[in-house]
């Protein structure tokens, strides 16, 4: 009788140690997990940062560019503009001049 209580208490004792060393394992587990977790979060945030430096200077190289043409554009539409005006403002001016003292 006393043998078989004693194999019930090891068994008992191998039983707790059992799901101690499980329940360890699983705690660890998930704390593994949480880490790699927070691991992979950490490199995907910095590697989207990198990515938005690289766009931020591709899209503001872009846009310098499109806004010289359209600087450039302007420049001629205002350069010929005012080569019309100089070839033209002394007629002009005669024309309107003489517009108004006949009365038109």
């Amino acid at each position: 009788m006393k043998d078989m209580i004693n194999r019930i208490i090891s068994t008992d004792k191998k039983s707790r140690e059992a799901v101690a060393k499980t329940l360890k394992f699983k705690v660890d587990s998930i704390q593994k997990i949480n880490d790699l977790r927070e691991k992979k979060r950490v490199e995907h945030i910095n590697k989207a940062r990198q990515n938005i430096k690289i766009m931020e200077s591709e899209e503001r190289e872009i846009a310098d560019i499109k806004i010289k043409a359209i600087t450039d554009h302007y420049n001629k539409i205002s350069d010929k503009i005012d080569k019309v005006y100089s070839e033209n403002s002394k007629m002009w001016i005669s024309q309107i001049i003489q517009r108004v003292k006949e009365g038109l």
